[in-house]
C-alpha cells in the first residue's frame, strides 16, 4: 500500500487566494454596476416609449401592414403592428373624389393605399384638424403635385398694394399709414426700379405718386409707367394716380399734358384763399365715395391734364380747372395732394426748388390748421381703393 503523503499542517494547498477586498473597493464596483443597470434601463425605457407611442398612432388613426413611402427623397419603414382591417376587407378601391387607388397611385403592391393618409403623412403634412386628406395626384411625391401645390399657396396669399415713387422725398404719407394701421400687405417701390415689379394683375391695388419729371419727358422710366397704367386699368387694377401720377395716368388714356395757366404751390393762391376742388356730383365714380363734394389741398405743380380720348373730368378748382379725372370706373387721377403729412412736408420745404423759397413756418402753420381733413379725404381714397382691390 502507499505511504500517506503529509501535506503539513493546512493539507493540500488549492488556488492561489485573492486579494482581500476593501469596502471603498466593493463599494466602486456597486456603483459602477447601479450606473450601467440604470443606464441599459433608460434606453429600453426610450425605445419602448418611441414604439408605444408609434403603436398608438397606428391604432387610433386605422391599421397598416409593413410599407415603404415616399416621404420628400427618404424611403421609411413602418414596423409589423396589429392589423385592424385587411384590403380585401375594408379598403375601397376608389377613394371619395371617385379617383382609382392602389399600386399606380404610388402604394406598393400588398400594401394598403390609405396607410399614409391615415398617418397624415400626405406631401402637404399633416391635417391641421386631423383628418386624412384623400388619396390623389395632390398627395403623391410627384413634381406636378409640387408645382400645383406652390401655385395654389401663391393664390392663397393676399395681395398688395403697390406705391410707385417718381422720387425718393414724395412718399405716400397717409395713405401708407392707413395700410400699416390695418395691416394690408403693401410694397414702395421706385420707379426707376421697373424691373422688379411684374405684373399689375399681382397687386390689389396701384398708387402712382408725384415727382419733379413731366408726364411729357421722353424718359423710358415715364414711358414704362405709361405702359404699366394702361395694362392695369385695361384689366381692372384699380388704381390712383398723384400729380405726375396723374398726368401719366391722363396721356395714357389719351388726354393731353399741357401748361397750367398758374403755377400752385403751397396751400394759399395768390389772394390768399385756399386751394380748394370741387366735384361734379353727376360724375363721381364708385372710388371716390363717401368723399365730401369740396375739398382744400396742396399743390405743387405747373402743368395739367386736358381731358380727352377717355378721360373724363371729376373735379375742378381756381385757377387751375382740371383738378380729378377718371378713366373708366377704377381709376382716378388728382392733381392735389390730400397724402402730405408735417414729416414729408418738412422734407420738400428743404428740397424742392420750388418751396424753398416760401416761409417755412407759415407753411407748417396751414398745415396744422387744415390738416385733419386733408386726411380725413386721403384715408376715404385709400380705403375705397383698398376694398375695390377684393372685388
Amino acid at each position: 500500500m502507499a505511504a500517506a503523503i503529509n501535506h503539513g499542517r493546512h493539507g493540500k494547498r488549492g488556488k492561489e487566494r485573492e486579494p482581500r477586498k476593501t469596502r471603498n473597493d466593493t463599494e466602486k464596483e456597486k456603483g459602477k454596476s447601479q450606473k450601467a443597470k440604470g443606464k441599459r434601463e433608460k434606453e429600453k425605457g426610450n425605445v419602448g416609449r418611441r414604439l408605444s407611442g408609434l403603436r398608438k398612432t397606428v391604432e387610433k388613426r386605422g391599421r397598416i401592414d409593413p410599407i415603404r413611402a415616399c416621404r420628400g427623397d427618404r424611403p421609411f419603414a413602418l414596423p409589423q403592428l396589429p392589423i385592424r382591417a385587411r384590403r380585401s376587407e375594408a379598403t375601397p378601391t376608389r377613394n371619395p373624389r371617385g379617383v382609382p387607388i392602389g399600386p399606380q397611385r404610388g402604394i406598393p403592391r400588398g400594401g394598403d393605399p390609405l396607410a399614409l393618409t391615415r398617418l397624415g403623412m400626405t406631401r402637404s403634412g399633416p391635417s391641421p384638424r386631423g383628418k386624412a386628406k384623400a388619396p390623389g395626384p395632390q398627395n403623391t411625391c410627384r413634381g406636378k403635385g409640387l408645382l400645383a401645390e406652390k401655385k395654389a399657396r401663391e393664390d392663397s396669399v393676399e395681395k398688395k398694394v403697390l406705391f410707385i415713387k417718381n422720387i425718393e422725398r414724395e412718399g405716400p404719407g397717409v395713405f401708407l399709414d392707413f395700410v400699416q394701421r390695418r395691416r394690408i400687405p403693401y410694397r414702395v417701390v421706385e420707379a426707376a426700379d421697373s424691373a422688379s415689379v411684374g405684373d399689375p394683375d399681382h397687386y390689389r391695388a396701384i398708387v402712382l405718386l408725384g415727382g419733379p419729371k413731366s408726364a411729357n419727358d421722353p424718359d423710358p422710366v415715364i414711358r414704362w409707367e405709361e405702359d404699366f397704367v394702361r395694362r392695369a386699368v385695361e384689366i381692372g387694377v384699380p388704381l390712383l394716380g398723384v400729380c405726375l401720377g396723374m398726368q401719366i395716368l391722363g396721356k395714357a388714356f389719351g388726354g393731353r399734358v399741357v401748361s397750367s395757366p398758374v403755377k400752385e404751390i403751397g396751400f394759399q393762391r395768390a389772394d390768399g384763399a385756399p386751394f380748394v376742388v370741387n366735384l361734379r356730383p353727376d360724375a363721381v365714380p364708385p372710388l371716390l365715395k363717401d368723399l365730401p363734394l369740396s375739398f382744400t389741398v396742396f399743390h405743387l405743380h405747373g402743368e395739367m391734364v386736358e381731358p380727352a380720348g377717355k378721360v373724363r373730368l371729376i373735379g375742378t378748382g381756381n385757377p387751375c380747372p382740371v383738378q380729378v379725372i377718371a378713366v373708366g370706373q377704377r381709376a382716378v387721377g388728382f392733381q392735389g395732394h390730400v397724402e402730405i403729412t408735417e414729416a414729408l412736408l418738412r422734407r420738400w420745404l428743404r428740397e424742392d426748388p420750388d418751396l424753398k423759397n416760401l416761409p417755412e413756418e407759415r407753411i407748417l402753420e396751414e398745415h396744422r390748421r387744415s390738416k385733419e381733413e386733408r386726411r380725413s379725404i386721403a384715408e376715404i381714397l385709400i380705403g375705397n381703393l383698398c376694398r375695390a382691390g377684393r372685388t
